[in-house]
């Protein structure tokens, strides 16, 4: 990511930020790299009116099992919906 989480946020989905959290590193081993997740939790609301881009959606939590997601991407979203802490 080029811009501060912020500025992004605002450019690409429209939306201000009230809180930002740093979660734990997360890495992932592949056959032929090792990546590393670092997460931010973001509390944020719309900053205006504007339509969302098709390919993005809202979900719930109890969809993520049907979604598809990479194995990574998956756990740092289930962690986040079983976790008890708000952001």
């Amino acid at each position: 990511m080029h811009e501060d989480p912020e500025t992004f946020l605002k450019n690409s989905y429209g939306y201000s930020m009230d809180t930002l959290e740093e979660a734990p590193p997360v890495l992932h081993t592949f056959s032929h790299y090792r990546l590393r997740i670092l997460p931010l939790w973001a509390q944020v609301q719309p900053a205006g009116d504007r339509i969302a881009d098709a390919g993005h959606q809202w979900c719930r939590n109890d969809d993520i099992q049907r979604m598809g997601l990479p194995q990574p991407v998956h756990k740092l979203v289930a962690d986040f919906f079983l976790s008890t802490r708000q952001v």
